[in-house]
């Protein structure tokens, strides 16, 4: 069963050539863990969900290089009038900096999140389960759907 849930994103990594959807996936099962652990079970209990995140993310890089040289030539001379002598002195400076920035950023295009819950989860649970999904992820504008299904868990209160 895992490797059926898994087929899609190994066909998907065979043509990667980066490590950006390694990066997505990481995302969706960190975010999946997340909202099981932090907002599922909580509400409608261990073992009575399963959460299952679908990201599609777009990724902005920004590449800065700055490159600043410059070189200096200072001579001075002094002379002595009373014996003739001349001294000169003579200094060179060399300066440079090289400065390279790189920016990134993420920002989700689509938040899909889709919520297998027990069959027998009472609906005013589902519904605080949904608000508070919605109150978390509010600027993402996610997409959540919720499924019934039997779960070998004990009967509600």
């Amino acid at each position: 069963m895992r490797i059926l849930l898994l087929l899609p994103f190994f066909v998907l990594t065979a043509w990667a050539d980066d490590e950006s959807l390694m990066t997505i996936h990481r995302i969706e099962t960190e975010t999946a863990d997340r909202i099981q652990a932090k907002v599922l079970d909580p509400i409608l209990g261990a073992g009575r969900s399963a959460a299952f995140v679908r990201l599609s993310l777009e990724t902005k890089r920004d590449f800065e290089i700055s490159d600043r040289s410059g070189e200096g030539r200072m001579t001075k001379t002094q002379s002595k009038a009373e014996n003739g002598d001349q001294q000169v002195q003579e200094s060179r400076q060399t300066k440079g900096t090289k400065e390279e920035r790189i920016a990134s950023s993420i920002r989700y295009s689509a938040f899909h999140l889709t919520v297998l819950h027990d069959a027998k989860a009472p609906a005013a649970k589902l519904a605080a389960a949904r608000s508070a999904l919605l109150a978390v992820y509010e600027s993402e504008k996610p997409e959540i759907k919720f499924h019934p299904v039997e779960f070998n868990a004990h009967d509600y209160p």
